[in-house]
C-alpha cells in the first residue's frame, strides 16, 4: 500500500503518525513560497529519531516535478503506467 494513502487513513502505524506530525512542522517560508519534504529529516534529527537513505530502483518513483518540462515528463510516464495497467 502507498505510504501517503495509509498516513491518510488513520490507521497509520506509529512511524506513520510521525512522519504526519513532521509534515505538519514543515514550513513554506523560502523564496518559492514551497514546501519540501526533504524539510522533515532535520525534524526527526532533532527529535533523535534515526534517519536513513534508501536507494530507489526506479528514478521516476521519486523524480521531482520543478517546471513545465519535468511535469509533461511525469504525465508520460503517469499515462504509461495506466496504458500497461488496462493491458
Amino acid at each position: 500500500m502507498n505510504l501517503l494513502k495509509k498516513i491518510f487513513s488513520n490507521d497509520g502505524e506509529p512511524s506513520e503518525k510521525q512522519i504526519l506530525r513532521a509534515l505538519k512542522q514543515v514550513k513554506n517560508d523560502n523564496s518559492q513560497g514551497e514546501y519540501y519534504l526533504p524539510d522533515v529529516i532535520p525534524i526527526f534529527i532533532a527529535e533523535g529519531k534515526k534517519v536513513s537513505a534508501v536507494k530507489t530502483e526506479n528514478f521516476n518513483e521519486t523524480r521531482g516535478i520543478n517546471n513545465v518540462e519535468q511535469l509533461r515528463e511525469a504525465e508520460t510516464i503517469l499515462n504509461t503506467r495506466r496504458s500497461i495497467k488496462k493491458s
